[in-house]
């Protein structure tokens, strides 16, 4: 009964792996780069690439300090089959997920010239107001992710124009509020959407036209923006799936325009970097007032200040003991990064053409490996003060997590919560140690830390709790957090209830089936009929879950989810005939009218065990 759904998890999947697998705790770092220079990084990134381009098609990179590039090159083809080279210059990349930087940075602003206020209801910025049912959602809580918005619930695409223009509010489908806002980070793309409407609301522009007149265009980055031209559709790199085959490439763009569709060259992405390491100029041209990046890049939402946590629109993390601003994105295809360290005056962008989501993770800490090695063990966590009050049992962390990152409110929710690929355990060894399992098995052991923290050889954690649940905070994971399921949100025990619940239906639908072919009745079939409907919804959906139907699978999905409505009303047809008849239901056995009733008990069972699941009609899929 598991549906899968492609590319939904990737960027989740690999957020846990990255922070079990590929976190840097505090490390004292060299403070100079004295490594850093065009000759060094040309050698390092030649011998880098050409040893990876069996993984990837292309690739562009970008180093720059405020002076100016220090070093920018494109790896590999923008399309294969013409043997067109990669030039940083000109050929565009989708950047996904780094086009949030360009939003917030229109927020920011807004906020600067007082259009806007960060710490206000955003519902006075919007044509109709989001019920949130509990407290007031802030621009902050956009930009940080901590509105509390469930994982996006419109299954079957977004509808946020193709064109970037977000023009009618009526379109946009708003996710629930799962969560109190301001209280815990879970990455939400149609959260920096809505800044991106808001963008345009408040500004009397276009959100497109906004972001070109206000950014790109002063900062002098021709090749770039949220609506790709003519000449950046021709320039646009081809992408690749991990195997070298060609992918459909600009018809898998991300209809979330704020939050996902910006496109852009290295040369341009450079020039944006440079305008954040000089206090938000570059060459003459202010698109924000040094205060303004200040407040942007402080850090707002954290746990746990020493392992980072969320800036606005910036991830703020901690590499070999520098604090990094820094944001991906990942679309099917394309894989970039952009990575700010203040300290050191460096940025460092990079976009893949190649559909490999490790490889910006691995680029970026190779890069830190060479350039700023650690001079101090990675586990020299001393002191630190965590939010959570320190002496809590280890008991009370014993449980599975799953990333808040999760759909709570759609169709999607059951394979969300039999994804091990969200989930990791956490089992108490004794009063100052737990071990976490993780999606791959292996045991990760984490110490009691002075101030709250957990921490293991290469990772850490803190906790805290709200009205919503126990929440625990990686060092690696600046925007998703990880909540402690209830029992009832056990994967065995769904197991065994689906199991039940199938041998029911199964076994109610038989009985029926022979006591209407001996007795010859259609109406002792009833109820058994419900079953029978029930059981083919079983069946289409996992046929669903394990074969690809391309663009008729939501087609299907919708008519598949009227059966369970269908079972219902026969169920009630059943009762009713049951009434009217007094019981008269074509055998006078006390047995076989209990399992009669039993039946009809059973459809509505099990059509509240789909509607838990968000699988009875078809609200989840909205």
């Amino acid at each position: 009964m598991i549906l899968t759904w492609k590319f939904r998890f990737q960027s989740v999947t690999a957020i846990l792996a990255l922070v079990l697998f590929f976190s840097s705790l505090p490390a004292a770092a060299s403070a100079q780069n004295a490594l850093l220079d065009e000759d060094s990084i040309t050698a390092y990134m030649d011998d880098y690439f050409e040893s990876r381009l069996d993984r990837i098609t292309g690739g562009v990179v970008t180093v720059v300090t405020p002076e100016g590039v220090l070093f920018e090159r494109g790896y590999g083809y923008a399309d294969v089959e013409k043997k067109l080279a990669i030039d940083p210059g000109k050929t565009d990349f989708l950047v996904g997920s780094v086009s949030k930087l360009f939003t917030t940075t229109a927020i920011m602003q807004l906020a600067e010239e007082g259009t806007v206020r960060l710490d206000e209801d955003i519902n006075g910025y919007l044509p109709a107001p989001i019920q949130t049912g509990k407290k007031l959602i802030t621009l902050e809580n956009l930009l940080t992710h901590t509105a509390g918005f469930d994982e996006t619930t419109n299954v079957q695409g977004e509808k946020w124009p193709e064109t970037g223009e977000l023009e009618s509010w009526e379109v946009v489908s708003i996710p629930p509020i799962v969560r109190e806002p301001g209280t815990v980070k879970s990455y939400s793309n149609f959260g920096m959407s809505l800044a991106g409407y808001i963008v345009q609301t408040m500004s009397g522009q276009p959100f497109v036209q906004y972001v070109t007149d206000h950014i790109t265009r002063p900062l002098g980055m021709e090749q770039s923006g949220f609506r790709l031209t003519d000449e950046m559709k021709s320039n646009l790199a081809h992408t690749y799936d991990s195997k070298g085959e060609p992918l459909p490439g600009i018809g898998m763009r991300s209809l979330y325009v704020p939050a996902g569709a910006f496109a852009s060259t290295g040369e341009d992405m450079g020039k944006f970097m440079r305008a954040l390491l000089n206090g938000g100029e570059l060459a003459g041209k202010r698109v924000m007032k040094s205060e303004t990046l200040t407040l942007m890049t402080d850090l707002h939402a954290t746990y746990e200040p020493q392992f980072g946590g969320m800036s606005y629109g910036f991830f703020t993390t901690i590499r070999h003991g520098l604090k990094v601003w820094e944001h991906g994105g990942d679309i099917s295809g394309w894989h970039s990064g952009l990575w700010i360290i203040p300290e050191n005056n460096v940025g460092v962008f990079i976009s893949i053409n190649g559909d490999d989501p490790y490889f910006r993770e691995e680029f970026i800490n190779a890069f830190m490996n060479r350039f700023f090695p650690a001079t101090v063990s990675v586990n020299a966590l001393s002191d630190v003060k965590a939010v959570h009050p320190e002496g809590l049992s280890a008991a009370k962390y014993e449980g599975t997590y799953i990333s808040t990152r999760y759909s709570e409110a759609s169709i999607i929710k059951i394979d969300s919560v039999f994804n091990d690929n969200l989930k990791f355990t956490l089992k108490r060894k004794d009063e100052d140690s737990l071990t976490l399992r993780g999606q791959d098995g292996e045991n990760i052991d984490f110490y009691r830390r002075a101030g709250g923290v957990w921490a293991s050889t290469d990772s850490a954690f803190a906790a805290r709790e709200t009205a919503d649940g126990f929440f625990l905070q990686f060092a690696g994971s600046p925007a998703v957090d990880y909540r402690k399921m209830d029992w009832f949100e056990n994967e065995y025990l769904h197991n065994g209830v689906q199991a039940l619940l199938f041998l029911a239906l199964l076994a109610c639908g038989v009985h029926g089936a022979v006591i209407c072919i001996r007795k010859r009745k259609f109406v002792t079939f009833l109820p058994a009929a419900a079953s029978w409907i029930n059981l083919a919804f079983v069946a289409g959906l996992t046929v669903l879950s394990v074969m690809d139907f391309g663009n008729s699978t939501w087609t299907l999905l919708r008519v598949l989810l009227a059966l369970p409505v269908a079972s219902i009303l026969v169920a009630i047809g059943a009762a009713v005939t049951a009434v009217v008849r007094r019981g008269r239901i074509g055998t006078e056995s006390r047995f076989f009218l209990w399992i009669y009733v039993s039946t009809i008990v059973l459809q509505f069972a099990f059509a509240w065990y789909l509607e838990y699941w968000n699988l009875f009609g078809w609200s989840g899929m909205e």
